[in-house]
């Protein structure tokens, strides 16, 4: 049993998280830190390798990716601006359909 919980905690942070269709796939709020605005929307923003594209122009690095932890937590990604290295954070709140 101590074996199995061991290998669960091991195995949590790697599966928590986000490929790029599950972040394509929603919206995200804004949370707090650098501001490119209230909300990202794949259906404005382009996602090219871990670069967000808004009109082909670079806003920002995708610098981090968590997932929701057995459904207690938010998904939540971390932008890093291109010039200042300030980063933000950015709650999903729903997804497309």
């Amino acid at each position: 049993m101590i074996k199995k919980l061991i290998y669960i905690l091991i195995l949590l942070p790697i599966t928590s998280c986000l490929n790029d269709k599950q972040i394509k796939s929603g919206w995200w709020k804004y949370g707090n830190g650098y501001h490119i605005g209230d909300v990202i929307s794949f259906e404005r923003y382009d996602l090219r390798n871990d670069t967000l594209f808004l009109e082909n122009t670079p806003k920002a690095i995708l610098s981090k990716r968590e997932g929701s932890y057995f459904g207690f937590t938010d998904r939540k990604i971390t932008i890093k601006d291109l010039k200042s290295n300030k980063t933000g954070i950015y709650y999903q709140k729903g997804k497309s359909e």
